[in-house]
């Protein structure tokens, strides 16, 4: 998932009410969510990693 795909994602509209279809909108919600966690969680690990083990002479 990039940004563009967040910032270009089109939903259908309802023909009942204004504006979108809620199904839609909350399972893409859900895909996003899913992605940032695993973007954040990598993020982390990698920090970790980056600290773990300190190279000789330097101290964390």
């Amino acid at each position: 998932m990039t940004p563009e795909t967040v910032r270009n994602r089109k939903f259908a509209t309802t023909r009942l009410t204004q504006g979108y279809a809620v199904e839609e909108v909350d399972a893409f919600l859900d895909e996003v969510t899913n992605e940032l966690a695993r973007l954040i969680r990598e993020r982390d690990e990698a920090r970790a990693a980056a600290r773990w083990p300190p190279r000789e002479g330097r101290f964390p």
